[in-house]
């Protein structure tokens, strides 16, 4: 009996299949634009045409801000003279008041485009789905500090990998910081300069 083995010989990677799913999700959304109870659909309008990302089941709507961090104290060989170590570094929190707040993309315009060039569906740069986080959204507040998860993706991943496990975490009250590391990874883009590798 002969089979016909469904992983080629380079076999199925996270990237591969990713962008496998972008090319599906072009012709069948991922999740409807509706959104949760607490989202004002007119708001959310220009969303209705995008991808979206799965909706967070937790009862809180998400914010999320990104930090640039250098470390002055840290040359950055890599990068050479006069560089210091730097990264990205995005917060999705608990937020209120959503609905003057942009959504935020899964990843930056750049480094999505990056992404999907580096698996073949560069035709599909415009379809980068959008997250249930809301860019720059005021914290809600409790009068309690915030839990705080601190996630950093493995290697050969990237910072959106893991973004509807943080917008999940932070719909149910925590504070989840993700970190794009700098040299493995599409996600660092910093402000200035576009995309870093």
């Amino acid at each position: 009996m002969t089979t016909t083995p469904f992983i080629s010989r380079k076999g199925m990677t996270r990237r591969s299949i990713l962008g496998a799913a972008l090319a599906a999700g072009a012709a069948v959304p991922l999740a409807t634009a509706a959104g949760p109870a607490w989202a004002d659909p007119a708001a959310d309008a220009p969303a209705a045409t995008r991808l979206m990302l799965p909706v967070p089941t937790g009862p809180h709507p998400v914010g999320t801000v990104q930090l640039h961090l250098v470390d002055r104290s840290r040359p950055d060989d890599i990068a050479g003279p006069g560089h210091f170590r730097e990264l990205m570094a995005t917060v999705w929190y608990p937020a209120r008041d959503v609905q003057r707040y942009p959504v935020a993309p899964w990843m930056p315009a750049g480094a999505f485009h990056a992404f999907l060039a580096d698996v073949g569906f560069s035709d599909l740069a415009s379809l980068g789905p959008l997250t249930a986080g809301h860019v720059g959204a005021p914290v809600q507040r409790t009068g309690r500090r915030l839990p705080v998860v601190v996630f950093s993706h493995g290697a050969h991943s990237h910072q959106g990998d893991h973004t509807v496990m943080v917008q999940e975490l932070a719909s149910h009250g925590y504070a989840a910081v993700t970190i794009a590391h700098q040299y493995d990874t599409y996600t660092l883009v910093i402000p200035g300069r576009g995309v870093a590798r």
